[in-house]
């Protein structure tokens, strides 16, 4: 048991140290993408809906900190434009 026990520590310490590792050195850096048209986000129910209010806070807070520069727009969208009352616009 007790072996058990010290080989799980070092088999942590060894893998907190490569964490260490690669955090201080990080990754190779990667060009920042940017949208270069507007950005839909779609939503598939109806205005008010728990979905279609994230959505808007996410807008808002993209468009308030400058975050995605390109306009941000919530779109509503039928899940099922083949049925019946389901146009599939907004």
């Amino acid at each position: 048991m007790i072996r058990v026990r010290a080989l799980a520590a070092t088999a942590g310490k060894t893998c907190l140290g490569a964490g260490l590792l690669l955090v201080h050195h990080g990754a190779p850096a990667q060009s920042a993408w940017k949208p270069e048209r507007a950005v839909e986000i779609i939503v598939t129910c109806q205005p008010g809906c728990g979905p279609d209010i994230a959505a808007r806070t996410i807008q808002k807070i993209w468009q308030d900190h400058r975050i995605v520069e390109a306009p941000a727009v919530v779109r509503h969208s039928s899940p099922y434009p083949h049925l019946a009352g389901g146009s599939g616009r907004s």
